[in-house]
């Protein structure tokens, strides 16, 4: 990927409680975000763990 080119991504659950898949879907947006040429956005019930969790570490949170 060229240093110009940012890829989008948005990453969707709808869980309102952190388990298994809260869990890898926080891990991947982590990763993402400290990754050059990502742009990562979590969507997620408001107040959900996992926005908690994504605001928390930096991560662009969309509240459902």
């Amino acid at each position: 990927m060229t240093t110009d080119t940012i890829m989008h991504i948005i990453l969707l659950d709808l869980g309102r409680e952190m388990r298994g898949g809260q869990l890898q879907v926080f891990y991947l947006a982590r990763a993402l975000h400290h990754s050059d040429g990502f742009s990562v956005v979590v969507a997620c019930p408001a107040g959900a763990p996992l926005a908690r969790e994504a605001a928390a570490a930096g991560i662009a949170v969309l509240p459902l």
